[in-house]
């Protein structure tokens, strides 16, 4: 919708294509969320702007396991998107800001022209929140490992920069309120460049709390500082709770703040490889949980892996803060700083990125239900409580009699935490199906087909995947679907026939190797197709039995059978027409899968009967679904799957009349998006995405 609005500038958050604003409208417009593709322009926070353009509301997630932009806005109080055609400033904002962001202009231009050009991106994440230019590839490394506050500027480092500021400051000049205004303005000025995002907010409030007890001559509590910046946060936010981030947030102040620093209190370490170990363990314990809701996947290597690269990350941060903001003033020392930066960054690269492909480590458990969460922090609050009479017993003791701690009870500590992970990952599971029940899904791939059938029985079948108009599909949509069913091996593959808006997804899901399939089936009069070649040898090299299909075949499955009816042996088709149709039988429910068949072909297939539901041939194409057709199959339910606004005009007017003539109930990606149907002893049951 085109319009003009008039707002104050809440935050901004540069990136090397674009420029993100928050912006607060008005009472009618709400807060707003304005992306600026011209990096030249970048009003600062309290700059008073009037933009005209196109506003509208973010996509919830399209399938199940898929991120939602609109839930995650809504939390956050953004309820619009805005794209302007048109942008004047009104009112600029603070000069100081507009220095500050000066000055950001200045350290990108630092990076980007003495660091590696292996480690831009990289570096303008870890220290300017930028992470546009991060190859995809090591953000899903780090991100698969649950480590992606390494590469991005988080409040642990604000947090650390600040408190380092203020401390040598303090104890070189005895100043304690030049220390402290020195150590806020550092942290800060890095909140600006994230946009003020929740973990600079919490940083804030941590470190100022710190600094207050120093001037109170109290002792500093952390796990005291996250609960108060913890409040703070829910106060201004409530629906923050509600987020991945607020809940990675809290764990990490959970892990770091409570249980980690009893267990190093309690095993009386200062420093060193223990410490790493102990405090990635502790953070991967409590974040387990938070981990499966998100990700829906869990690497056994990734606390070892956090152990590891828990030293090199401050040096990582100190030596990119030195070398970027040195290199403003001498190209040459920024260089040799960034020298040394590059081994330490590609040392953390080969590390992830050899843990992630370590297949062999990955469980795949699926989204846990949420009474499985709260049980499995039981034992973890129970630990926790352990170790805090354990420590407050043994200040009760006298010095001559207090047990010594020896490695069996470092082991005992490591045990105990493994153990946690270990049985949670087979306790947090999914809600399982319903005995005798099948569910079938279409997903919203947008221009395509993609079908996934779980039966009671644990039987996995997948069925098309591809997508013509989104080149993400597999990393976005259908990955996403199989992690959050906790689905590690596909029993089933098939692939109607080789156009790419049904088969793309297919060759990248073969291509990554993270989930086992079993057999690919596809049309046996397509075995010489050129077009199959690539995908036949992804599927061999995943470790797939490759099969032909014809008409006459039957697969028996759990409680079910698959019945072939085309194509015919030795039919002349091809194409389209060479489509694989099957009859998905289950119990006393049947589905009937069509590729894109068209009309002819309908009326050469042999032995229709009654059919519960229909997966409309062709997309709700012109020239499929005919009237003989539909009246031998008598679907009660008909699947369309197609995009939005696509260029076939799919589903066709005509064919609509038709599956309505013939009493089908019509449901699309279109305009239902992702669509459940259930197939149960007392009928089929359908639904959409919530």
């Amino acid at each position: 919708m085109a319009c003009e609005i008039t707002g104050t500038v809440l935050s901004v958050r540069v990136q090397s294509d674009r420029t993100v604003m928050t912006v607060r409208g008005g009472k009618n417009a709400g807060k707003l969320r304005v992306t600026l593709r011209d990096a030249d322009l970048t009003p600062v926070p309290g700059s008073v702007i009037r933009m005209r353009g196109k506003t509208g509301l973010y996509d919830k997630a399209l399938n199940p396991g898929a991120f939602s932009y609109r839930d995650y806005y809504d939390s956050i109080g953004v309820w619009l998107r805005f794209s302007p055609d048109e942008i004047e400033t009104v009112r600029e904002g603070s000069r100081i800001l507009r220095f500050v962001y000066t000055l950001r202009d200045r350290l990108a231009e630092g990076i980007r022209t003495y660091a590696d050009p292996e480690d831009t991106g990289l570096l303008a994440s870890l220290l300017l929140s930028d992470d546009s230019d991060v190859d995809p590839d090591v953000k899903d490394s780090f991100s698969f490992l649950g480590l992606y506050q390494m590469i991005s500027l988080s409040g642990l480092q604000m947090l650390f920069l600040g408190s380092l500021l203020f401390e040598l400051v303090r104890k070189r000049t005895g100043r304690k309120w030049e220390a402290f205004f020195l150590g806020l303005s550092a942290v800060l000025v890095l909140a600006l460049f994230t946009g003020f995002s929740m973990s600079a907010l919490r940083a804030a409030v941590i470190y100022m709390i710190r600094c207050g007890a120093v001037f109170l001559k109290r002792h500093f509590d952390f796990a005291t500082g996250c609960a108060w910046a913890l409040i703070l946060l829910i106060l201004t936010e409530p629906l923050r709770v509600l987020t991945s981030g607020f809940l990675f947030m809290a764990g990490i102040m959970v892990s770091i703040g409570i249980l980690g620093d009893l267990l190093l209190r309690y095993l009386k370490i200062r420093g060193g490889a223990y410490r790493a170990l102990f405090t990635a363990l502790s953070v991967q314990t409590v974040l387990l949980p938070v981990r499966l809701m998100t990700s829906y996947a869990f690497s056994l290597v990734s606390p070892f892996v956090y152990a590891l690269l828990l030293p090199c990350y401050g040096i990582i941060f100190i030596l990119g803060l030195l070398g970027t903001i040195i290199s403003v003033f001498s190209g040459a020392a920024g260089t040799f700083l960034f020298g040394a930066e590059h081994y330490f960054l590609t040392f953390m690269r080969l590390v992830t990125e050899y843990a992630s492909s370590a297949r062999g480590f990955t469980v795949i458990t699926g989204k846990p239900a949420a009474v499985r969460v709260l049980l499995y922090f039981l034992p973890v609050v129970l630990v926790t409580v352990i170790l805090r009479v354990l420590i407050n017993r043994r200040k009760h003791v006298h010095e001559d009699r207090e047990h010594r701690i020896t490695s069996a009870h470092k082991l005992a500590a490591f045990g105990t935490l493994l153990s946690i992970i270990i049985i949670g990952l087979v306790f947090l599971r999914p809600t399982p199906l319903k005995a005798g029940t099948a569910e079938l899904l279409m997903m919203d791939c947008g221009q395509g087909d993609a079908f996934l059938i779980r039966t009671s029985e644990g039987t996995v079948i997948l069925s098309d995947s591809g997508s013509s108009t989104d080149d993400r599909f597999y990393r976005d949509q259908l990955k996403k679907v199989l992690l959050y069913y906790g689905i590690e091996r596909i029993d089933l593959v098939l692939a109607s026939h080789p156009d790419d808006d049904h088969t793309n997804a297919l060759h990248e899901l073969f291509a990554e190797g993270l989930f086992e399939a079993g057999y690919l089936l596809y049309p046996s009069i397509l075995s010489q197709d050129s077009e199959y070649a690539e995908l036949f040898t992804l599927a061999g090299e995943n470790g797939t039995q490759v099969l032909p299909a014809q008409r006459g075949q039957t697969l028996a499955i759990p409680g079910g059978k698959l019945l072939f009816l085309w194509p015919a042996p030795g039919a002349a088709v091809s194409g389209n027409d060479a489509s694989l149709v099957y009859r998905f039988e289950y119990g006393d429910r049947s589905v009937l899968f069509t590729g894109d068949i068209s009309s002819e072909i309908e009326r050469k297939l042999m032995g229709l009967t009654k059919t519960d539901v229909l997966k409309v041939p062709h997309h709700g194409a012109r020239f499929s679904s005919s009237e003989h057709f539909l009246a031998a199959i008598s679907p009660d339910f008909a699947l369309i799957s197609c995009a939005r606004r696509n260029s076939y005009g799919h589903p066709a007017e005509e064919t609509l009349a038709r599956l309505s003539d013939a009493g089908a109930k019509i449901l699309t990606t279109q305009h239902q998006g992702a669509v459940f149907v259930s197939l149960t002893p007392g009928g089929v049951l359908v639904k959409r995405m919530e």
